[in-house]
């Protein structure tokens, strides 16, 4: 099968959750390569995404990664959020 059927073949078969993830996921890079602190509720709702996803085709280690990748989401906002106060 030539690379491009396979690459649409592929693209057809991702679900929804995973559409939502990655583009979240890319909302957070620009958002953090912009200084906004919105880049932390992007990077937090990729990473949610991603735990039910890697949980449910038990990956755990994947899973217990995105965990890590939440808490620091939550760390990052906090701490932005000390600095903009400041």
């Amino acid at each position: 099968m030539p690379f491009t059927e396979t690459l649409l073949a592929d693209i057809q078969n991702t679900s929804v959750p995973e559409w939502i993830a990655v583009s979240c996921g890319v909302l957070y890079v620009i958002l953090a390569a912009y200084r906004k602190i919105a880049c932390w509720f992007f990077g937090l709702i990729s990473s949610g995404i991603y735990v039910y996803l890697c949980f449910k085709s038990n990956l755990l280690i994947e899973t217990g990664l995105q965990i890590f990748y939440i808490f620091m989401s939550v760390y990052g906002w906090i701490s932005w959020h000390k600095k903009q106060a400041m």
